[in-house]
């Protein structure tokens, strides 16, 4: 979404996007009612960062190593940050869709499901964090993107 959003003020050849989303109409509905309703900031912190079995589900995680990882990224990911970026995901403004993006996501994506995106390449069963559990489909998507 920032690269969305950096697009605005730069003219790159080509913005790839993976497991994200490019106009504010991905963004699921009940995202959106969260931030009209401020819920996240009824939610501590503390919830927000653990690593639950509900979050290593929307997450897709299936192996300890991406179960450690996202722990690490939740560890390690300002509150005070997570909350701002709840915030406006959940009341981000992005109507049109950018020139030159190239959206790649994977078809079992529950952060920011497939049936609300129309990426220009789907990666069956792929999760949100497919870039590194199927590092190597990615990397060969990149490759044919740019070879």
């Amino acid at each position: 979404m920032i690269a969305v959003e950096l697009n605005k003020f730069i003219s790159p050849l080509q913005t790839i996007i993976i497991s994200s989303a490019s106009t504010d109409a991905q963004i699921p509905w009940y995202y959106k009612i969260v931030g009209r309703l401020k819920i996240y900031k009824l939610v501590p912190v503390k919830v927000l960062k653990a690593a639950t079995p509900l979050t290593c589900w929307f997450f897709g995680t299936k192996t300890e190593e991406e179960k450690s990882l996202l722990e690490q990224i939740l560890k390690d990911t300002d509150g005070s940050f997570l909350k701002w970026a709840i915030s406006k995901i959940a009341k981000w403004d992005q109507k049109i869709t950018t020139k030159g993006i190239y959206h790649v996501h994977g078809t079992a994506d529950r952060i920011l499901p497939v049936a609300f995106i129309q990426p220009d390449f789907n990666v069956i069963g792929g999760r949100h964090l497919m870039v590194y559990s199927q590092n190597k489909i990615i990397t060969k998507i990149l490759a044919d993107r740019f070879g």
